[in-house]
């Protein structure tokens, strides 16, 4: 499960909700394997009645969490990488506000990706852009990036190929400095 466990926990639930409620134990059990169904057993996780708050003990139990305040440092450190486009730089830090903001609004989540995005971009056009005019959402920000991509894409096509540079050529022979002569031809 690991860092997936939010895939698994939605596809978890989805799949319970199509059994009754007396089967959720058995259907949630039959869902987890190997040392983590023993973990489970032992601990009593699914004695209770099958909840969102269920899911939230599986996590506890299962993975290897780092505390929050380690997610918040990755989250503020995070910039995108060379070569990255905007829309996984911004997915990567959706995943990451997840984890370090977990009682947070979604809103206002989304203002903390939006705040990240226009501090982490390092493609200059899009910086620019996004110093010039901020995005005032995450979606308007990734339609930004998306047009300016493409323009600049259009442009380095368009680009003439860059001109061979020629090295000044130097006489082989020494050129005598210039000496005014004052007497030519006077008596």
């Amino acid at each position: 499960m690991g860092d997936d466990f939010h895939r698994w926990a939605r596809a978890a639930q989805d799949y319970i909700e199509l059994v009754p409620p007396s089967d959720h134990r058995i259907v949630l059990l039959s869902l987890i394997e190997g040392e983590a169904n023993d973990i489970v057993r032992d601990e009593g996780v699914l004695d209770a009645p099958i909840t969102p708050g269920t899911f939230q003990k599986l996590r506890d139990r299962l993975t290897d969490r780092l505390r929050a305040a380690e997610f918040v440092h990755q989250f503020q450190t995070r910039i995108q990488l060379p070569g990255e486009r905007l829309a996984s730089f911004v997915r990567a830090l959706r995943r990451l506000a997840v984890e370090a903001f977990p009682d947070t609004d979604p809103i206002d989540r989304d203002a903390n990706v939006l705040t990240h995005i226009m501090v982490g971009t390092r493609d200059p056009p899009v910086r620019r852009r996004f110093l010039l005019n901020p995005p005032l959402t995450v979606a308007a920000a990734l339609d930004t990036a998306r047009r300016l991509e493409q323009v600049e894409a259009v442009l380095s096509r368009d680009q003439l190929p860059e001109a061979p540079k020629i090295a000044p050529m130097r006489s082989s022979r020494l050129q005598r400095p210039f000496r005014p002569r004052y007497n030519q031809g006077r008596p």
